[in-house]
């Protein structure tokens, strides 16, 4: 039992990995991809899947330290709570309710944040570093339309989100129903249903994902570009 359960483990950890690759590869085409299409060239998958490879590493990097830096943010989070939980017996806790609801809109900077790091790496040919440093002058530079377009997004995604998941709601269908009627059989077969439909749907879920990382990585491609007047032209000087 245990080797099938490590073999499974196995499994899933080498799935995991290829699946987190083939995003990084797939993040990087769709950057260069854009950048391409925006300066008049023809794209093929060919060449956007070329441009993503090379940039694989330093993407990787980026999202590796961004990782790195959420769990100790988080792990410092965690530990203050506990800290000022103890102190003042609870009392205390209270207050962290606004601070929570501060971490919505910097979660939210935080992402445009990376996303604009990544599109910094491929665009200008930057190394991990100083696409950090390319990203924030962009982003503190031009805070107005970097607010306005995360919230354009927001919006977008969420509309898009809400119109797809829809459809999806009919999957829970039959299990609900057999739960009403109420009898082992209907409950069986009403979720047996349900789990059918739901592994039929999964690919259309990938589609879905995949148009909606489509949608914001060319948004965030060409709004850099233009944020930094590179658009059909050349870059300029960092």
């Amino acid at each position: 039992m245990v080797p099938i359960i490590l073999g499974f483990l196995c499994l899933g950890v080498i799935l995991a990995l290829v699946f987190f690759a083939l995003g990084v590869i797939g993040q990087g085409g769709l950057i260069a991809g854009f950048r391409l299409a925006d300066d008049g060239a023809k794209v093929g998958f060919s060449e956007a899947f070329r441009e993503g490879i090379q940039s694989f590493w330093k993407l990787v990097g980026i999202r590796i330290i961004f990782f790195i830096a959420g769990i100790a943010f988080v792990v410092a989070l965690l530990l203050g709570t506990l800290l000022i939980g103890v102190v003042t017996l609870g009392i205390g806790l209270i207050f962290l309710i606004p601070l929570l609801c501060l971490l919505i809109p910097v979660a939210l900077a935080v992402d445009s944040y990376i996303i604009l790091t990544m599109v910094a790496a491929v665009e200008e040919d930057l190394g991990v570093f100083d696409s950090f440093r390319r990203a924030w002058d962009t982003f503190k530079g031009n805070l107005g339309p970097v607010v306005v377009m995360t919230l354009i997004l927001i919006a977008g995604v969420g509309i898009l989100g809400i119109v797809a998941a829809l459809p999806f709601l009919g999957i829970a269908l039959p299990a609900i129903t057999g739960f009403l009627v109420g009898t082992d059989l209907a409950v069986v077969s009403g979720v047996a249903v349900s789990l059918l439909c739901l592994i039929s749907a999964i690919p259309l879920l990938i589609i879905f994902y995949g148009l909606l990382t489509t949608y914001t990585t060319g948004a965030w491609t060409l709004t850099y570009r233009r944020l930094n007047g590179t658009m059909g032209g050349e870059l300029p000087a960092s």
